[in-house]
């Protein structure tokens, strides 16, 4: 995980250390109308601390602010487009078959944007998320809080809470979310976790 994941959030954190250990992503590309994409994720760790714990990378921070600068730009070429696309269409004999064919396919795509979204399965384990702090506590005391959660997964499910691929547009969709070994600590004057060869953070996580 990059220590540049918490930038667009505008936050005065950083990440100190990110690590995920597998993620699979599943599509019926074949029976998106009828069966359900998958998302798992599994051993995801990650250490935050306040940007003044940080030691100041002047590359890393010019790389970040070029890729902020080419998020903006690329925004503003799409607005633009929009905007040539609309003031040419207006102009066009033809805009108004163009405008409802493009509808029409824009329809299709919601209808089955909305189809994924509602039948999205997703399941995560063995998180450990950790934010360390020697900084904002007077006297220069370090303290460290985190979470820990060994299984946390959903799936849509019938008025029954049955599991169930949900095909037409229901007036209410319900998801079943299981939540495993849920946990949460504090610790005064903790040592800051350290990264080992393996690539892993220690102490490990606490389940």
């Amino acid at each position: 995980i990059k220590t540049s994941a918490l930038d667009d959030l505008d936050l005065p954190l950083c990440v100190k250390y990110g690590f995920l250990g597998k993620l699979v992503l599943k599509i019926p590309w074949k029976n998106l109308k009828s069966a359900p994409v998958c998302v798992e994720i599994d051993e995801l760790h990650v250490v935050a601390a306040p940007n003044a714990d940080v030691a100041f990378d002047e590359a890393a921070y010019e790389e970040r602010m070029q890729a902020g600068k080419q998020k903006q730009l690329a925004a503003h070429e799409k607005l633009r487009r929009q905007r040539d696309a609309l003031i040419a269409g207006s102009a066009s004999s033809g805009a108004s078959k163009a405008g409802a064919a493009e509808a029409t396919s824009s329809g299709f795509a919601t209808k089955l944007v909305t189809k994924i979204i509602n039948n999205i399965q997703v399941s995560i384990s063995r998180v450990h998320i950790r934010y360390e702090d020697s900084s904002t506590c007077a006297h220069g005391k370090p303290f460290c809080v985190g979470v820990t959660l060994a299984r946390v997964a959903a799936e849509s499910t019938d008025e029954q809470w049955r599991p169930q691929f949900i095909g037409e547009e229901p007036r209410l969709v319900h998801k079943l979310a299981t939540l495993d070994s849920l946990a949460i600590y504090w610790n005064s004057h903790d040592d800051p976790v350290t990264v080992t060869g393996a690539g892993r953070a220690e102490p490990a996580p606490l389940m």
